[in-house]
């Protein structure tokens, strides 16, 4: 089975530089519409057979528009949420300041109600599995970039500090390749590379 997660596509919150797990609040932008068509048009050189979706507003909204490009109707998933943020919620990003997960990193605090790695992990991995169990072969998933980082991290087996590196830019596109295990075929890609489209297809025809 192959899954292409998505992140979604730039919203108000980006640009704002606020942190936000809200399910109704900051939709996409202008870009982020274009970039969402852009990445719908992508994805269909993988002929997905489903679209799931994070119930998060410029989640849904991001799958509402690859759905449209693919002809599919996006299914929201709660696993496929945004990380749960906890005293972060709301608050702005100061990039004059060290960034909290730094901040983390080096033992200076801690953040009341942040969900864990190992929570996103959890919940993303059995979103994975029941996907897989429903008989699917190729499906999108638009979610968000904390959670597909950890997914990332978990086949990697690295913890969410030693992930830090890891980009996934918005409206990008993770591929995981699930078969015994999982395995990584792509991260934060702005297009699918040919090679990986060739693969696929080779296996469908095989």
């Amino acid at each position: 089975m192959l899954v292409a997660f998505v992140r979604h596509a730039q919203a108000l919150s980006n640009v704002l530089k606020i942190l936000s797990d809200d399910y109704d609040q900051y939709p996409l932008t202008e870009e982020g519409v274009r970039q969402a068509e852009k990445v719908g048009e992508e994805l269909r050189k993988l002929e997905p057979q489903a679209i799931f979706t994070s119930p998060v507003l410029r989640a849904r909204q991001t799958a509402e528009i690859i759905g449209n490009k693919l002809g599919l109707q996006p299914m929201v998933d709660e696993r496929l949420r945004e990380r749960g943020l906890g005293e972060l919620k709301g608050k702005k990003v100061d990039e004059n300041s060290e960034h909290w997960k730094l901040r983390l990193m080096r033992g200076l605090g801690e953040v009341k109600g942040l969900e864990s790695w190992e929570s996103m992990q959890a919940r993303m991995l059995g979103f994975i599995d029941e996907v897989r169990a429903r008989g699917f072969s190729r499906v999108v998933a638009v979610s968000h970039y904390d959670p597909i980082r950890s997914v990332i991290g978990y086949v990697c087996g690295l913890s969410d500090f030693q992930s830090w590196g890891i980009m996934v830019p918005n409206a990008s596109i993770t591929l995981l390749e699930v078969e015994a295990g999982l395995k990584v075929l792509g991260v934060g890609l702005p297009v699918l590379p040919n090679e990986v489209v060739k693969l696929l297809r080779e296996k469908v025809n095989a």
